[in-house]
This record gives structure tokens, sequence and C-alpha cells, in this order.
């Protein structure tokens, strides 16, 4: 039998919130960022730019946070998903942010 090391390494962290970036125009996504990367608000995620036009448009980030899933560098129509960025909090203070919005009464 073989002995193994085995050691345990840093957590990862847990989004319990994330959000998705689309695309505003039609065009050919060229990523700035990768996968995992920590992004901050108005950070440029990557440009689309029309093979037509040669016009390019910034993606930027809205939020802080971690980049957990993106689209590969490829064509891409107004509202396709581009970056799903993970929003970093703890779970009290999203089950605190939850039972305020649930206890706020819509008068119309």
């Amino acid at each position: 039998m073989y002995s193994r090391l085995f050691t345990w390494g840093e957590p990862e962290p847990i989004y319990y919130r994330s959000s998705w970036i689309r695309a505003d125009h039609g065009g050919i996504l060229f990523s700035k960022k990768k996968q995992g990367d920590m992004v901050k608000v108005d950070e440029i995620l990557g440009t689309i730019t029309d093979p037509i036009t040669n016009e390019s448009s910034n993606i930027l980030s809205p939020v802080n946070g971690r980049i957990i899933g993106m689209a590969v560098d490829q064509f891409v129509m107004p509202g396709y998903g581009c970056y799903h960025i993970g929003i970093e909090a703890s779970e009290e203070v999203l089950a605190e942010q939850d039972s305020a919005e649930s206890n706020e009464i819509d008068i119309e």
C-alpha cells in the first residue's frame, strides 16, 4: 500500500449572489480578463468590436466580485451572456438583506 501525503488547501469562497453581464452590441468579443480574476466596479472586462464598422465598445463590471464563468472569444449578439460575476457576501448579510426586502411594503 502506498502512503499519500494529503494537505488541505485554502478554502474557496462561496458566492450566494451572482450577476450576468450581457453584450449591448453585436460583434466579436475580445476578453481582457480570465476566469477566476477579481474585478471591481467599472473595470473593463473585455471589448466587443463590430467587424464591419470596426467600432469597439467596452464591457464594464457593474459590481465587485470574481469571474466565475465567461464566454470564449467569439461572435456575440446583443443580449448574449458574456461574463458571470460572483458577488462575495456572507450568508448572514444576505439573510438580513432578504428580510429587509420582505419587510418593505409597496403602496400603489
